[in-house]
């Protein structure tokens, strides 16, 4: 697994802008 997808999903789950 890539940290990269990590990241990014990590930005879905807490997309808060």
């Amino acid at each position: 697994i890539s940290s990269e997808i990590v990241m990014a999903q990590k930005q879905i789950w807490f997309g808060i802008p």
